[in-house]
């Protein structure tokens, strides 16, 4: 995770984007996040795309949205298959939020 997560930063925008980083009070462990854009990237694995994952990830976006928190979610093949282009999509995504913030 951490190799991802700063190619993350060096291919997206020059804002800050921690990775492994709680929130909450360590409530929830998120897979990246940057402060700044009020942005959660998570990478998810096929675990998340059973029943139980999707059940868990819907509760913890709906309760980390009530801090003014976005939830992005990609899948772990995307990011294997077209890493560009994930890291194009993060830093479209950070600019939209950053540009809704101000």
């Amino acid at each position: 995770m951490y190799a991802a997560g700063k190619l993350f930063r060096d291919k997206t925008t020059s804002v800050s984007i921690s990775d492994s980083y709680g929130l909450c009070n360590y409530k929830y462990i998120v897979d990246f996040y940057c402060a700044e854009a009020k942005l959660i990237v998570e990478l998810d694995g096929s675990q998340h795309y059973e029943d139980k994952g999707m059940e868990y990830d819907t509760e913890r976006t709906i309760y980390l949205a009530q801090y003014g928190v976005r939830v992005v979610r990609i899948p772990n093949n995307e990011v294997n298959q077209n890493f560009s282009g994930v890291c194009e999509y993060i830093d479209a995504v950070v600019k939209q939020s950053l540009s809704q913030l101000r």
